[in-house]
């Protein structure tokens, strides 16, 4: 097992996570689940298997779709557990552009995500809504 080159597939998969994310596609997001996964927010399990996945993705994106100008920046800690199972700890920051043309921070996020791999290669087992104490959020 090369840990390097699987982590680098892990981050690959949140990459294409927070891309879906900006683009507002619900059905790329839960894809990126595995079929059994579950999705933990507030405390409150939300959502198990893709298509709940997808319905609660939708909910978010249809409550608080990025809009132009908002960026999103993120720091993340992978650790392979085995070569099929890496937690990650993920902090989020969400700036929008004011309108000076400014960036203006307007949330951090963070979670902790189990990532499987299997036939379908890296997928996200796990997501659990968590706090500061996990990772600082990016500066910018």
């Amino acid at each position: 097992m090369e840990i390097e080159a699987e982590k680098a597939a892990v981050a690959d998969c949140l990459d294409q996570f927070w891309a879906a994310f900006a683009r507002g596609d619900a059905r790329a997001i839960a894809a990126l689940y595995h079929p059994n996964a579950n999705l933990v927010l507030g405390g409150e399990e939300v959502g198990i298997g893709r298509p709940a996945i997808e319905q609660q993705y939708t909910r978010i994106l249809e409550v608080d779709p990025l809009r132009p100008g908002t960026t999103i920046t993120h720091n993340r800690r992978i650790h392979l557990v085995r070569s099929d199972v890496a937690i990650v700890d993920l902090a989020a920051r969400v700036t929008t552009t004011g309108a000076a043309g400014d960036p203006q921070p307007s949330a951090a996020v963070f979670f902790t995500i189990v990532a499987v791999k299997d036939e379908e290669g890296w997928r996200l087992a796990a997501v659990r809504g968590a706090d500061s104490s996990n990772l600082s959020p990016p500066l910018t």
